[in-house]
């Protein structure tokens, strides 16, 4: 994990935002959802393809139902 996002990830977790699974308990608006997922996941990743519903939907997918 690159040592700016595990600065980020220090700083949300000292702020409440994550716990220590790094769940979100609070809301947190970031520049991507790649940005969060990287945060969630410890790694770089693709959030568009990361991120899915309850019903196991990818973000990519459903921004790609919006736009049709």
């Amino acid at each position: 994990m690159a040592e700016s996002l595990r600065r980020l990830r220090d700083s949300l977790l000292e702020k409440g935002i994550v716990d220590a699974d790094f769940h979100f308990v609070k809301d947190h608006i970031f520049t991507s959802p790649s940005l969060a997922a990287a945060i969630v996941l410890g790694r770089n990743a693709n959030g568009r393809t990361e991120w899915k519903t309850a019903g196991n939907k990818a973000l990519r997918d459903v921004e790609e139902d919006e736009l049709a």
